[in-house]
């Protein structure tokens, strides 16, 4: 399975679309935007304010784009990043923007399909956690990824896609897929809800039917053997 744009909330683009959306984010967080190659903003030397600011359309915002070098085999440099970016936010009185980048360098594709499974999982918890939930965060993918790195990219709030980029097969190096692999999978699904669950094991592992069903309500993906409960529980 590869899983391109299905509406799920996902900004994915089409021609220069993606790319349009991007810096669209980047105006949004104002002229204090910067990238970091694998490198963390400093913090900030004053206090932080007393209120911290919540994420509508009214709070000024300020972002980041860190850069993530495929494969992933660690999570420090990141959780530094994260950690300081939220701080010097919240010490600014400003919410946070903070775009992933996840690039794949293009002499080593192979390798970069190798991102650790302990890793990828760590790194998901931590997009998806307490403290990246201080911020808006933003996968962006320029190209196609294959590996856990897919997990990874499904914890943040919102998934850009450079036109022909793919989220491809998550499962890509595991000869057997396990029980806590799949359980991963679906807690980071259920997490930020932007890939439903079914799909998100449908990436991981080639082998595993899922049916795209439109009900009179709702697109919903199931297994074969989810189908019969699902036409219990809505109209198709």
């Amino acid at each position: 399975m590869r899983l391109r744009h299905q509406g799920h909330g996902m900004f994915v683009g089409r021609g220069l679309l993606a790319g349009v959306l991007l810096v669209g984010l980047l105006a949004v967080a104002g002229p204090t935007a910067a990238l970091a190659q694998d490198a963390a903003p400093p913090a900030a030397d004053r206090p932080a304010a007393t209120k911290p600011p919540v994420d509508d359309d009214s709070a000024a915002r300020t972002g980041w784009v860190f850069r993530i070098t495929l494969p992933i085999t660690d999570t420090g440099r990141v959780r530094r990043f994260v950690r300081n970016a939220t701080d010097r936010a919240k010490a600014d009185g400003v919410w946070p923007l903070l775009i992933f980048e996840f690039h794949v360098p293009p002499d080593q594709r192979d390798f970069a399909r190798t991102s650790q499974f302990g890793a990828s999982y760590e790194l998901a918890r931590l997009l998806s956690g307490e403290r990246a939930n201080q911020a808006t965060t933003v996968a962006f993918l320029p190209e196609s990824i294959q590996g856990h790195a897919v997990l990874a990219a499904m914890a943040c709030q919102w998934i850009v896609m450079a036109p022909d980029a793919e989220i491809g097969q998550a499962g890509v190096h595991e000869p057997t897929i396990t029980p806590p692999v799949f359980a991963a999978y679906r807690e980071i699904a259920g997490r930020r809800k932007k890939i439903p669950a079914e799909v998100a094991l449908g990436l991981l592992d080639p082998n595993r039917e899922v049916l795209e069903v439109e009900t009179k309500t709702s697109r919903e993906y199931v297994t074969p053997e989810g189908l019969a409960a699902l036409r219990d529980r809505l109209p198709v």
